[in-house]
């Protein structure tokens, strides 16, 4: 029977926030729907933390959990205070996979899915390695970085934390390959680690699709002020209203105090259905109280 294969990447510092990410995409998954093959590629977690992603998703008769053990791979490779070496294994989904599975779907585990992932599993990315949701942000530091990265200033930059790989694509044209060899030549001083990487190798082979699939927190910067609307799309508008996944980019995440983004209480909703139930966000400064406020302010003025 075919099933829809999912990844996601993690260690113990994200581990509880990847089990909402399942939780949110099972309780959103139709029962009647494709069974859900989910890859969890582990990058170090506790036993006690991998028990508990097990629990999560052992009770769904619709999806199967299969570790891969990460930790130790690409520790040659650029990381930082938000950045770890996660964010690179999913370059080895192709060969992780199996030669028998075609396509797959990678989450990043700051992400809450709403729609029904079959629907983007449902897309046909023939002649394409990726599909991917195009970033509303960087609009200030663009023309630098795609110089940096050798893409035409026309050219349009994804984000990479929702994706839909084409997999049979990536082993005929050795994408991890060429992605990797990009990382080991490129300029140390690239903000957007792995993505840029990407970009820069795939720019040509990216099927953009609906931003529903992946409303960033640029995208509601902008809705959320009036002068900078105009630059969004329709369908960026829409996604706004009616998104399928929300993914929170930077360093403000659903978990902190001061986060004033759309569907933080959607977080908690899906961490009670966790064994994580019952945190609460710490950390309470007036810094962060002005930031919070300053967003919830932003979405009752501009709506």
């Amino acid at each position: 029977m075919d099933r829809i294969h999912i990844f996601l990447a993690s260690d113990d510092n994200y581990a509880q926030h990847s089990g909402v990410v399942l939780a949110s995409l099972l309780a959103n998954h139709n029962a009647g729907g494709l069974p859900l093959a989910i890859h969890y590629l582990d990058g170090g977690l506790s036993a006690v933390n991998r028990d508990k992603i097990s629990n999560i998703v052992e009770n769904c008769a619709n999806a199967e959990l299969i570790f891969h053990e990460m930790s130790g791979e690409f520790r040659e490779l650029k990381t930082d205070r938000y950045i770890t070496h996660a964010t690179y294994y999913r370059l080895k989904i192709d060969s992780l996979a199996g030669n028998d599975v075609c396509k797959a779907i990678y989450l990043d585990t700051d992400v809450l899915v709403f729609g029904d992932i079959e629907e983007i599993w449902n897309i046909d990315i023939a002649g394409y390695a990726i599909g991917a949701v195009e970033d509303a942000g960087l609009r200030d530091i663009m023309p630098k970085l795609k110089k940096q990265l050798k893409m035409p200033q026309d050219s349009r930059y994804f984000n990479s934390g929702v994706l839909l790989l084409n997999l049979n694509y990536w082993r005929e044209q050795a994408v991890g390959d060429r992605v990797m060899a990009f990382l080991h030549t490129c300029p140390r001083d690239l903000p957007h680690h792995d993505q840029d990487a990407l970009n820069a190798t795939l720019w040509q082979e990216t099927l953009f699709i609906d931003p529903k699939w992946n409303v960033h927190k640029e995208v509601y910067h902008n809705y959320y002020l009036p002068d900078r609307r105009s630059r969004l799309s329709d369908a960026f508008i829409n996604a706004v209203h009616h998104p399928a996944i929300v993914h929170y980019t930077g360093k403000i995440k659903p978990w902190h105090y001061d986060c004033g983004l759309p569907h933080v209480k959607e977080y908690y909703k899906y961490l009670a259905c966790t064994p994580w139930a019952g945190y609460r966000p710490t950390g309470r400064s007036w810094n962060g109280l002005r930031r919070k406020l300053g967003w919830l302010l932003k979405r009752l003025l501009f709506k």
